[in-house]
């Protein structure tokens, strides 16, 4: 997906992605997932401070998988959350939404 939009060589830090996904309420009581569980993922899958889109959607399958959550419904979440509120990255991660909203 993210290679059809052009946008694979973008990455998110983890400190961004930590926020969007509470944004989203993916972290969060309704959802068991903690910010603990997230940073595990997240080194596991990027190894770095920042990670690609791509990168990004393997940690939500994976932290879905790990609770026991259709990976859907985690991004479901995300879609519908919005963008995080980044200047510059907000235009990429706007066309990457628009493509799961289809």
């Amino acid at each position: 997906i993210c290679k059809k939009l052009g946008i694979t060589d973008v990455k998110l830090p983890t400190g961004t992605i930590i926020d969007w996904l509470k944004q989203a309420g993916i972290i969060g009581k309704e959802t068991g997932i903690s910010e603990s569980d997230v940073n595990k993922i997240l080194a596991k899958v990027g190894g770095d401070e920042k990670i690609s889109f791509e990168e990004l959607q393997t940690c939500i399958v994976n932290l879905a998988e790990e609770k026991g959550i259709n990976p859907k419904e985690l991004m479901d979440k995300l879609t519908s959350s919005g963008p995080p509120q980044m200047g510059v990255v907000k235009e990429m991660v706007n066309k990457f939404l628009a493509k799961f909203k289809k």
